[in-house]
C-alpha cells in the first residue's frame, strides 16, 4: 500500500474526528447539552474540546499497513465517531451561527456514513472501492472547512 493510500486512509478514518473530535461527559452535559443555546463563544469552545480530544484518540490508534488494518480502523474508527458526533449534536449552536453549524454536522455525518462501506471494501480486498472512498472522504474533508471556519472553530474541521 503506497503511502499515499495510508494518508488518505487516515484521512478518512480521522475525518469524523478531525471534523467532529471527541470529548468527556464534563464537556458534553454542561450548558448547551441539554437543551440550552450556548453563546459563539461557548460553542466554539465547547466544539473545539470535543475535538481536540477525538483527535487524540484518534492518534492512539496505528497506522494501517494493509487492507486488513484498514478494516480494523474502519470499524474502530466508526465505533468513536458515533460518540463524538452525538456530543457535537448535543450542543446547541447560537442562531447567528445555526446555519453553517448545522452544514458542518452534515458534512461531519458524510464522511462518519463512509466508515461502513470502506471497512466492506477493506475486508473484500477491493482496493479500487477504498481508494474511491478514501477520494471522497478528502472532498467531504475540503468542503467542511468553509462551514468549520464561518462557525469559528479552530480545530473542528479545519485542516
Amino acid at each position: 500500500m503506497t503511502l499515499l493510500l495510508r494518508l488518505l486512509l487516515v484521512l478518512a478514518c480521522s475525518l469524523a474526528l478531525a471534523a467532529c473530535g471527541g470529548g468527556d461527559d464534563e464537556e458534553s452535559s454542561g450548558s448547551g447539552g441539554s437543551g440550552d443555546t450556548l453563546s459563539k463563544a461557548e460553542l466554539i469552545e465547547k466544539g473545539d474540546a470535543v475535538c481536540k480530544e477525538g483527535n487524540e484518540r484518534i492518534a492512539e490508534i496505528p497506522d494501517p499497513q494493509g487492507l486488513e488494518d484498514i478494516a480494523t480502523l474502519a470499524e474502530s474508527t466508526q465505533a468513536i465517531a458515533t460518540d463524538l458526533t452525538a456530543d457535537l449534536r448535543a450542543l446547541k449552536p447560537p442562531e447567528e451561527v445555526k446555519k453553517p453549524f448545522d452544514e458542518f454536522l452534515a458534512l461531519v455525518q458524510e464522511g462518519s456514513d463512509l466508515l461502513t462501506p470502506l471497512r466492506t471494501a477493506a475486508e473484500q480486498g477491493d482496493e479500487a472501492k477504498v481508494r474511491e472512498l478514501l477520494a471522497e472522504a478528502e472532498a467531504i474533508n475540503g468542503r467542511n472547512d468553509a462551514p468549520a471556519r464561518e462557525v469559528g472553530f479552530k480545530v473542528c474541521g479545519v485542516s
